[in-house]
């Protein structure tokens, strides 16, 4: 799966993209198991059996993590100017905006049950 995940840490995947990467990795677990879907394992049996969590929670995991690396990064650095920065003279589109990074994250942390305030605590704690 980790070519898969191949620079995930970067993605804004709506609940559906993140659906049917799950979906996806529950077949090739499948077929790395020799069962199909008409042997009724379940989700949880299935991810128990391969030592694996979903896909989905894999790649929250290192959203979180490249966020704790931009975090301790000095403030002139590239990734956390455009984390973290604002365009200047950009107009959007008219309608809902596209779901962003940040947008993504915030779910992410509010899933966890923390906050800005806390995983930059952390991050920092790490130095």
């Amino acid at each position: 799966m980790t070519v898969v995940k191949y620079g995930s840490e970067s993605w804004a995947l709506r609940k559906a993209d993140e659906n049917l990467l799950d979906v996806f990795q529950r077949n090739c677990l499948r077929i790395v198991l020799g069962t199909r879907l008409t042997d009724r394992i379940s989700n949880s049996r299935l991810y128990e059996k391969c030592g694996s969590i979903p896909l989905s929670g894999a790649i929250m995991k290192e959203r979180l993590r490249w966020l704790g690396h931009v975090l301790r990064m000095k403030d002139d650095r590239l990734p956390k100017i455009v984390l973290f920065g604002q365009p200047s003279g950009a107009t959007r589109k008219a309608g809902r905006p596209c779901l962003g990074w940040e947008d993504v994250i915030n779910k992410d942390l509010k899933e966890m049950g923390t906050s800005w305030e806390g995983v930059k605590r952390e991050a920092l704690n790490r130095l």
